[in-house]
């Protein structure tokens, strides 16, 4: 027997490839803290922020992780540009949604803590928008208390990334 009827014996039916091919998550998701750091962007001005990423631990309801090398929730960019105060009003409140309060520090002390929120659990929320003007996807997502997660994780149905 060849290799073709062995494939065809099995049931092989070919499928077309799906690299390149990324969709965003749509769902409830339990997540770990996985990158806090400040930067520099010299390329835009030297303008500072801090980058933030996190990682699905578990689908509570949705589309199920897939394996990718890249973050599950890329890089969350609070800039202290322009909207410095809300945008690091956002990652206050963020940080105090994963259990650590960081707005009792100084602006010395601050980039210190960082570390307490690597590997922290907590709860997310993604979804698919489309920006007018763009034929692309992109990801949203929203970081939420369990309570919240819970609730909105049973309006999902399971499904797979493809």
């Amino acid at each position: 027997m060849g290799v073709l009827d062995s494939l065809k014996a099995g049931g092989y039916k070919p499928k077309a490839s799906q690299d390149g091919i990324w969709e965003p998550y749509t769902g409830v998701y339990k997540v770990s803290w996985d990158v806090c750091r400040k930067e520099i962007d010299v390329k835009n001005g030297n303008v500072a922020y801090i980058q933030a990423e996190w990682g699905i631990q578990e689908c509570l309801g949705g589309m199920e992780k897939r394996t990718s090398k890249y973050a599950d929730f890329r890089k969350r960019y609070y800039i202290e540009g322009d909207n410095a105060e809300k945008n690091m009003q956002n990652f206050l409140d963020d940080a105090f949604t994963f259990g650590i309060d960081l707005s009792n520090e100084s602006d010395d002390t601050f980039e210190g803590r960082f570390s307490e929120l690597i590997g922290k659990q907590g709860y997310g929320r993604g979804w698919a928008w489309t920006p007018e003007g763009k034929d692309t996807a992109q990801q949203s997502f929203v970081l939420q208390q369990e309570k919240a997660a819970m609730k909105a994780a049973g309006k999902y149905k399971a499904t797979s990334p493809f």
